[in-house]
């Protein structure tokens, strides 16, 4: 800078130009700004920017001056910046009400850039008497790959897709923008990463501590790292935020990408398989190895059962964090039982109450007792 000034004034294009220093402020530490923010939700229609400003410089709020004060629109949230991490700290040890309303604090935690579930889009634009069928062979002819499920939402003309394999979205949203479907251009998205999960259907009276103790204990639902829990008792659901991401995806057990769905609201079903396929083959293979070649195959039924995938899911994330690793946490066994007994295995799992009356059957195969 200082020899580019030794040599004015400079011509340019037969032109005299001005130079001169010019001192530019640093950018914003990102991490400090992170660790002195808080997250304010929940406020009253009533509540100003100002008086919410007020509030968290008063005895009441964080007692200290606010740096900066910023509304997300979309979140319907402030972003509150306070001199230090301690003033934070000090802040979300105390309970806070502006306008008759309680207000939800937290650490601000932003999402890392670019993180985004790989197979999902979310889909917008469509029109209403679109049916999910249309939609899926629409979707599928135009990135090249099979859609998994669509889930719909509360919000009409949307939808989450999860492919079965990653589609190249630049591809998709260019296709989506230049064909309409229905008379409608579609919009696809990237779903980001959440650490927060919704809860419906919870049962009236149930309280936010009661919420929390499950999502928070890895023995009930697997996970740990509750952050905070906001219940709304008039729609009976809540929302979960988690301190990691991680958390939060794995809360809410994804089911294997190999099952067939035809139906989201589908609980259980029993898939037959594919003799060719090399689940079959690898089933077999396994149970000949176990019980001898002597015996004849004559179905192999994949157990489709979310809830009890959910059960699994969670019990061996707390064996696989317990055990040392390379530790073998699972084995392959083969369990006897009558015919009549098989859709009520199918659907509610294992009853160690009818222990010695399949378990005979079991026995007659390979020895073994019931678990």
């Amino acid at each position: 800078v200082e020899a580019v000034l030794s040599k004015t004034p400079l011509l340019f294009n037969d032109t005299a130009i001005q130079i001169e220093k010019v001192y530019v402020e640093d950018e914003p530490d990102t991490e400090e700004y992170n660790r002195c923010t808080i997250e304010v939700t929940g406020m009253s229609q009533f509540s100003t920017r100002n008086g919410v400003k007020l509030y968290f410089e008063s005895k009441r709020g964080a007692n200290a001056d606010v740096l900066s004060l910023d509304y997300v629109e979309e979140e319907e949230m402030y972003l509150i910046k306070f001199e230090s991490e301690e003033v934070v700290d000090e802040c979300l040890k105390k309970t806070h009400r502006l306008d008759k309303t309680d207000l939800y604090v937290r650490k601000h935690i932003p999402l890392q850039p670019y993180a985004i579930y790989p197979k999902q889009a979310f889909v917008s634009g469509f029109n209403m008497n679109t049916t999910e069928e249309v939609l899926r062979n629409y979707l599928e002819a135009r990135s090249k790959t099979d859609v998994n499920k669509i889930i719909f939402g509360d919000i009409e003309g949307a939808a989450i897709v999860e492919f079965k394999t990653q589609p190249d979205m630049g591809k998709l949203t260019s296709k989506c923008k230049n064909r309409q479907l229905n008379g409608c251009f579609l919009k696809v998205e990237s779903v980001p990463v959440s650490k927060s999960i919704i809860v419906s259907k919870i049962k009236p009276g149930t309280t936010r501590d009661a919420v929390m103790f499950y999502f928070d204990n890895e023995k009930k639902s697997g996970v740990s790292g509750v952050e905070e829990v906001h219940l709304d008792t008039k729609k009976n659901t809540c929302i979960v935020h988690f301190v990691d991401c991680k958390d939060s995806t794995y809360s809410t057990f994804q089911i294997p990408d190999h099952w067939e769905i035809t139906d989201d609201r589908e609980i259980s079903r029993a898939v037959i398989l594919n003799t060719r396929t090399s689940e079959y083959k690898d089933v077999s293979k396994k149970f000949f190895s176990s019980v001898g070649g002597h015996r004849t195959i004559v179905e192999i039924h994949r157990i489709q059962n979310k809830t009890l995938y959910q059960q699994y899911a969670a019990k061996k994330k707390m064996i696989d964090s317990t055990n040392l690793p390379g530790h073998q946490n699972e084995k392959s066994l083969w369990h006897g039982f009558a015919k009549n007994a098989m859709g009520s295995i199918n659907s509610r799992g294992f009853n160690r109450s009818y222990c010695g009356k399949n378990g005979e059957i079991l026995v007659q195969i390979y020895k073994g007792s019931y678990f």
